[in-house]
């Protein structure tokens, strides 16, 4: 089904130039708000809790800054132009969020049964997926093999019996070892064969038992702040290949996992690790090996592109002890969101966050008029005795809670904020990334709902890219009939992978007569990575 738009105004936003699109593509559909270029999820976010004051509503809510996903992507175009990402789900299991980076052309590291079918719940072919948890349920299995999803990873003996029994046919990644000891979670720690005493043995075995296997993988951990962690990877990961073809599997993918940084920071960033790892792989796996090479972003999608707006429910004063063991006044604030919802990052992804203070529109007329009003006095008594008295701007210790009845449902112990009252909004940025994904309903609390927004221009982009995938799919379906009528049941088509051209393989292959009918959607399918960067 073509994407529209269909303009409405929005009333809560008032004077504010912001118009109601729906976005439509066979069975998905999504609300999204177009808003004008440069409009942060910011001043959007105080517009959406001015016009809930208005109502009466009080709920906690996101904004998610759609061409967030777009900036990040063209980032990665540009750094990491051999990687073919694979958005790693579990960071964020969003399916507007899933929807776009398909429309980029991503593909999709899921990890279990329930994200499998999340995914392709999305109109997404299972050529798209990587399976990438190395000790899958049984009956996991037994599901890849009906849905398609026939590439996953491995890294322990027992799992390839698993797949001996349950799914023989499935196209194996070999994960080892690899550790960046400062990362937020070293996840291998749990996943991984050691590759110089484990790894060459599991090849070996895979063989032995007419399993095959076409590549290596690694993740240093999500959250990396070392990229050195890479370059020893890529070098396991190099001899490790050799082995594998001596051993006659046919090696042609490389995974290098995830770690890439959401936002960029003194310790680390894309462009660093990008300038560590690209020379390896042009070393180690150059472009005429035919290597196809892949990673698993995450949080470097997702992270920046949300932002948290929660309610003040409740105000207490309380005295505590500071760091230096002085009794200090404190603001004790009690908000609609807390550590076993959105802030469960805090626990499982050891995350630090940052609270900015956003008074509702009657306090902040209040302020101003009291500002004018003590201007005014202060005017006539002389700039020698000119003192603005502004809550707004006097800084108090402050602690946030959840609003839950546990005591553990604390999100900042010890922050600096102006005083708030009850009815003001506190605003958290960066807010993507392992947050929604493991929010729970304890105590009767909802997660909050999402507001999704993107600009005018990028808007247009998108539609662009959702025609193009009209076509890819009339393709996809062609070929797919094309081939079973010819019996040539093992054809593989990769229509999901994009190569270091930025084409498919075959999605080109007899679509003339297609692109004749539709020639007023563009060039031919899967151009999405050229679009995304020039656009």
């Amino acid at each position: 089904m073509t994407s529209e738009a269909i303009e409405t105004p929005d009333e809560s936003m008032g004077s504010y130039r912001y118009r109601q699109a729906t976005y439509e593509n066979e069975s998905i559909i999504f609300p999204i708000t177009v808003v004008p270029e440069q409009e942060s999820a910011r001043n959007y976010a105080i517009q959406w809790a001015d016009g809930s004051d208005e109502v009466g509503a009080d709920a906690p809510f996101y904004v998610c800054n759609v061409s967030q996903f777009l900036k990040q992507h063209q980032q990665w175009l540009s750094l990491m132009p051999r990687v073919h990402p694979f958005y790693a789900v579990k960071c964020n299991p969003d399916p507007t969020l899933i929807q776009i980076l398909s429309l980029l052309g991503c593909g999709f590291d899921c990890a279990s049964k329930g994200e499998l079918d999340l995914v392709l719940g999305q109109n997404i072919a299972p050529e798209r997926i990587i399976y990438a948890n190395p000790c899958k349920t049984a009956s996991f299995i037994k599901h890849a093999k009906e849905v398609g999803a026939n590439l996953m990873t491995f890294d322990n003996a027992d799992e390839l019996k698993k797949i001996k029994n349950l799914f023989p046919e499935a196209r194996m990644v070999l994960r080892i070892f690899a550790m960046d000891p400062t990362a937020l979670c070293p996840l291998s720690l749990k996943f991984g064969a050691d590759p110089v005493t484990e790894a060459p043995g599991l090849l070996k075995l895979a063989a032995e038992m007419g399993i095959q296997v076409i590549g290596i993988s690694f993740h240093v951990g999500s959250g990396c702040r070392d990229a050195t962690a890479y370059r020893i990877a890529l070098e396991h990961a190099r001899r490790l290949f050799d082995l594998g073809l001596e051993l006659g599997h046919s090696m042609g993918l490389l995974d290098i996992g995830g770690g890439f940084p959401g936002v960029e920071s003194t310790q680390i960033s894309l462009e660093k690790i990008a300038g560590l790892v690209n020379p390896i792989l042009d070393e180690k796996f150059p472009r005429e090996s035919g290597v196809r090479i892949i990673a698993e972003p995450g949080r470097f999608y997702a992270h920046a592109a949300y932002t948290l707006v929660v309610k003040i429910i409740a105000k207490r004063e309380a005295k505590k002890k500071n760091e230096e063991g002085i009794e200090t006044d404190y603001k004790m604030y009690y908000v609609n969101d807390g550590v076993y919802g959105s802030f469960n990052c805090l626990v499982f992804d050891h995350a630090t966050v940052e609270a900015e203070a956003l008074p509702t529109k009657e306090h902040r007329k209040k302020d101003d008029e009291e500002e004018d009003e003590q201007n005014d006095k202060d005017e006539d008594e002389g700039d020698e005795k000119k003192q603005i008295n502004n809550n707004k701007t006097t800084l108090h210790w402050s602690c946030v809670w959840g609003p839950t009845c546990d005591s553990i449902d604390l999100i900042l112990e010890r922050c600096r904020l102006p005083e708030l009252e009850v009815g003001d909004w506190i605003i958290f940025e960066n807010m993507g990334a392992y947050t929604r994904a493991a929010a729970s309903p304890f105590n009767g609390f909802q997660p909050p709902a999402v507001q999704y927004i993107v600009s005018e221009s990028d808007w247009s982009l998108l539609m662009t890219l959702n025609r193009k995938s009209e076509v890819h799919a009339i393709v996809d379906r062609q070929m797919s009939t094309k081939l079973n009528g010819d019996g040539d049941h093992h054809a593989e088509l990769d229509s999901g992978f994009v190569s270091d051209s930025g084409h498919s393989s075959e999605g080109d292959k007899g679509t003339d007569a297609i692109l004749d009918e539709l020639e007023s959607v563009g060039s031919a399918p899967n151009d999405f990575d050229a679009i995304a960067v020039t656009a």
